[in-house]
């Protein structure tokens, strides 16, 4: 009888260890299904939607195009949900003659919300920072800390003062608008009246000296429909 006893006792302890096993394995499962990691191609996929999103196609009858470029502090994962904390720059570039123009644009801190799904992250929504003296705060509240200092050491502009991501973007823009981005002048439409000007800005003087000069000159300009 004994032996018996001891027979079911080793018998009952293999079937726990099989368990055990078993339940440490879909525990290890759960965590890579859930793991918050974004790929590059997934970050593409979704700045492609918030660039939808985020920056409004203006211009007909012209090439016009809309990017987004972020720089990704930290993702966090709730089951299918996500919440990206990044720094976001969005533009819309149109193309006139062999130059692409920078239009508009968006830049700062943001949460982007989203799901994860089998076919890459679907959008929910960005929420922008606040501007001025409320942006500090802002960041204190909704970035957690460990991104929060990610976001503090991140040099945001290069050293001739110009953004970084808007760098990006005119890459991308320049890639799939296959022509160059024009860095020193500057393009105004009027669609009321199907015109274009291309100006160039010129810059004297200093605040501090009181004698500061902003004027622009007209480089070129002509009736769309003769584009």
């Amino acid at each position: 009888m004994k032996t018996k006893r001891i027979l079911k006792l080793m018998i009952a302890a293999a079937i726990a260890a099989v368990l055990l096993l078993s339940f440490s394995a879909c525990g290890d499962e759960k965590e890579t299904t859930q793991s918050a990691d974004l790929s590059d191609a997934d970050i593409q996929v979704l700045m492609e939607q918030v660039a939808a999103s985020e920056q409004e196609k203006q211009y007909t009858g012209l090439p016009d195009q809309v990017f987004a470029t972020a720089e990704v502090f930290g993702v966090d994962r709730d089951d299918d949900k996500g919440t990206a904390y990044v720094r976001l720059s969005t533009a819309e570039y149109v193309t006139l003659k062999d130059r692409s123009y920078l239009m508009a644009g968006s830049e700062g801190e943001a949460i982007i919300k989203f799901k994860y799904s089998e076919n890459g992250p679907k959008l929910s929504k960005v929420e922008w920072s606040a501007d001025g003296s409320e942006h500090d705060p802002w960041m204190n509240e909704n970035f957690p800390e460990k991104y929060l200092e990610k976001a503090g050491r991140f040099e945001a502009y290069g050293k001739d003062g110009r953004s970084r991501l808007s760098e990006r973007l005119d890459k991308e823009a320049e890639k799939a608008m296959s022509v160059p981005v024009e860095k020193e002048l500057e393009l105004t439409i009027d669609q009321d009246k199907g015109t274009y000007e291309i100006v160039k800005t010129k810059e004297s003087g200093s605040p501090e000296n009181d004698d500061y000069k902003f004027e622009t000159e007209t480089v070129e300009q002509g009736k769309l429909s003769e584009v």
